[in-house]
């Protein structure tokens, strides 16, 4: 597998590159640009002066924030900070340093900061002003986020979405740490426009919203299985207390980093939209262990349904489980309102994809000439109800940034001028 390559794709379908492969370039400048721009308008001061103020340390005084938003950056960041600080600890990854022109750090070094926040390692800590390390980036493009949507804000679970992300993204030999960064959090905007709703408390009973995709989990399994379905539910064992996980953090957080990225290869590129797939595998992330389940009392069902217990099924086999409930199962109110979003005709889908894999191989000098593609970028997520219900355009730090601030900054940065 290539990074590089991976990491082009994802891109190109999350919609931050656009389908036309000469208009990549313009477009990586324009936002990254548009990033340190965010970066410069007060986030790193003033989430200084909260971390010393958190840490009791003195700071010189800032501008832009009254106590209240001081307050909520701090509370915001302790949030932030432990999640992250239990991110992916069997990688080593987000403890490293991040690449300088002297080298990396020594192993010594990177061992004494993975080791924060366990049992004698001391307190876990990030610096968000001037990230050090991958976890310090991971928690800035988290806080950012969390600052630009006031309506949404930070929930646990988004740092699960948001690592294979960065992880991917940083380890393409093709990208420097800035430009790592700055596309990190427009991917991570873009994909999170489609999954905010489920992180949002009062569109909890909405079709996006956590209780209605459980909901729809729920009769997607009731239809593919029956008598497992039946068999569950008769032991108290039902999708709204096993999959809020599964759905919230898209299966990363019962997946291996590698299995993360493989089916994240899926979700990313369904072209009817990741979230009717992702409902689809967290079923057959059930039906695949049918046979176990069968018979087993509830305490039994929910250890195999654990990260720990789950027996082993390769991603290869769930996806295929995955996809075969879908092709056999009825339309649902949710699927028709993916569907709305008039999925690529396969002429244009082909001759994207081998612009795409073009592109990425022209750079590794494994490929010809990328052709032209279409102006239109056909994976532009759909527009969400957060916007207009979660987070009202003129709230937060930035007057006039309301809702998913960084997909609309990043539409606005790569609309024609």
């Amino acid at each position: 597998e290539v990074p590089a390559l991976r990491a082009t794709v994802w891109k190109v379908l999350l919609g931050y590159l656009p389908a036309n492969v000469l208009r990549w370039d313009e477009s990586l400048s324009r936002t990254r640009a548009l990033y340190l721009q965010l970066l410069r308008e007060g986030f790193r001061d003033d989430t200084a002066e909260a971390v010393a103020a958190d840490t009791g340390e003195k700071s010189p005084d800032s501008t832009g924030m009254g106590r209240r938003a001081k307050a909520d950056v701090k509370s915001i960041l302790r949030l932030v900070t432990k999640d992250v600080a239990r991110t992916r600890p069997e990688l080593g990854f987000f403890a490293r340093r991040l690449p300088r022109q002297q080298g990396e750090a020594t192993a010594e070094e990177d061992e004494g900061h993975q080791n924060q926040g366990q049992a004698g390692g001391g307190q876990f800590e990030v610096e968000v002003a001037e990230p050090r390390r991958h976890s310090d980036v991971l928690a800035r493009i988290l806080l950012l986020y969390a600052r630009l949507n006031p309506g949404i804000g930070y929930v646990q679970g988004m740092n699960e979405i948001c690592a294979p992300i960065y992880y991917l993204f940083a380890c393409d030999p093709l990208s420097d740490a800035p430009s790592v960064e700055a596309d990190a959090f427009f991917c991570f905007s873009l994909l999170m426009a489609e999954m905010a709703d489920a992180f949002v408390e009062d569109l909890n009973h909405t079709q996006g919203g956590m209780l209605g995709r459980m909901t729809h989990v729920d009769e997607v399994l009731q239809e593919s299985d029956p008598k497992l379905w039946a068999h569950l539910n008769s032991q108290g064992v039902t999708p709204m207390l096993y999959t809020a996980r599964w759905l919230s953090s898209m299966l990363a957080q019962d997946l291996e980093m590698p299995e993360v990225l493989r089916v994240w290869d899926a979700l990313v590129g369904d072209l009817v939209g990741p979230h009717p797939l992702l409902h689809f595998l967290c079923s057959a992330r059930v039906v695949a262990i049918r046979k176990e389940l069968l018979g087993r009392s509830e305490v039994e069902c929910f250890q195999l349904l654990k990260r720990d217990g789950y027996p082993a099924v390769t991603v290869e086999e769930m996806l295929n489980v995955a996809f075969t409930l879908r092709s056999a199962y009825s339309v649902s109110p949710l699927v028709e309102m993916e569907q709305t979003r008039s999925p690529l005709p396969t002429s244009r889908l082909r001759s994207s994809m081998k612009q795409v894999e073009a592109r990425a191989g022209q750079a590794y000098c494994i490929a010809g000439r990328p052709r032209e593609g279409p102006e239109a970028n056909p994976w532009r997520p759909r527009e969400t109800s957060v916007r207009s219900q979660a987070s009202p355009r003129g709230s937060g730090p930035w007057p006039g940034r309301g809702g998913l601030a960084g997909a609309d900054l990043l539409k606005r940065a790569n609309s024609p001028h």
